[in-house]
């Protein structure tokens, strides 16, 4: 075999190890900026992971701009959405057996889930993405943000008992004093923490991005084939190495706000960005075929959710044979 091959080989490896290893420790910290500000795991899921994580969607779609290409973006990012609940959610469900939602996200999850369907079957019947609607998508994700952020943002102030040398006002309540911390401890602390874990996997996802195509032309593969197989599943590691790690810590509902938020993010925010700088409207015609698989993945998520309130196996085995069945039917590029 080529040294130089086995060196692409073995650098692969290695940024897969690093992907895993910050995917963890982005999930410790993150748990960590929820304890700290008092907010959910849903909420922090599906804020500061899903928004971390739909950096490199956004970086394509703001090259592609600039490339006067916006389709090609439009393509990676309904693509992306598609793995996101397909290959990411099939993944974590396997891997975390079952998948239970809390009673108090329980409603949350559903809108995050509608509303990312609605939109998704929108877009698909509409066919274009213009300015108008992109505004639209943009405003109906800053709505989604503003209504989570209602039920997920809950900061508690630890109180104690006064005595009555509180200036005669028995039972008043005040703050305890916080303990001296280090600086790590504090707040802006852990925020750079956790910041500085997602640049981690985001740098890990992109080594894993860059050898795999390398890899994957050394051994002959169309750049058609590696556009909707290897940079569609790169750009879904980040979700992918979260969603484990959480899961493995029994984290649920942030591996669902990781997923379902980026899933909502990509297909309001990011779409809409795209959509309102493209100097012409974006026909999406084309992306039509994917359809059938977005809709049957989210119909059995919303199945297992709606009728159970969790997500078993036997899900998880469904959604990756939707993944299998789409990646299949991308590499025969059968058109509908």
């Amino acid at each position: 075999m080529d040294f130089f091959l086995v060196g692409y080989i073995v650098a692969l490896l290695v940024g897969i190890v690093l992907l895993w290893w910050s995917g963890d420790l982005a999930v410790d910290f993150a748990l960590e900026v929820a304890q700290k500000f008092g907010w959910t795991n849903l909420f922090s899921g599906f804020v500061i992971m899903a928004v971390s994580t739909g950096i490199p969607e956004l970086a394509v779609a703001l090259s592609a701009i600039w490339s006067n290409a916006p389709q090609i973006s439009a393509g990676d990012i309904i693509g992306s959405n598609v793995v996101d609940i397909t290959l990411v959610l099939g993944v974590v469900a396997l891997v975390a057996r079952r998948i239970t939602v809390r009673k108090r996200d329980y409603a949350n999850i559903i809108m995050m889930l509608l509303i990312a369907a609605l939109a998704m079957i929108n877009i698909f019947f509409l066919g274009v993405l213009s300015k108008s609607y992109g505004i639209f998508l943009i405003l109906l994700y800053i709505t989604c943000l503003w209504l989570i952020w209602q039920t997920g943002m809950a900061p508690h102030v630890r109180m104690k008992k006064l005595g009555e040398e509180s200036a005669g006002e028995a039972g008043v309540l005040a703050p305890i004093e916080e303990p001296k911390r280090s600086f790590l401890q504090t707040r802006l602390g852990v925020i750079l923490k956790f910041v500085a874990s997602m640049i981690l996997v985001l740098l890990s996802s992109e080594i894993v991005v860059c050898f795999a195509l390398i890899l994957s032309k050394a051994f002959g593969m169309s750049l058609e084939t590696v556009g909707t197989t290897v940079i569609a599943i790169g750009t879904s590691l980040p979700e992918l190495s979260l969603g484990v790690s959480a899961v493995r810590k029994k984290e649920y509902s942030l591996a669902l706000g990781n997923c379902l938020g980026s899933v909502l993010e990509q297909g309001t925010l990011i779409l809409g960005l795209l959509a309102f700088l493209s100097p012409e409207p974006i026909n999406v015609v084309p992306l039509r075929n994917i359809a059938p698989f977005m809709m049957a993945a989210f119909g059995v998520i919303g199945f297992g959710i709606i009728k159970r309130k969790k997500i078993n196996r036997i899900e998880g085995i469904i959604l990756l044979v939707i993944f299998a069945l789409f990646i299949g039917y991308q590499l025969l590029g059968i058109k509908i």
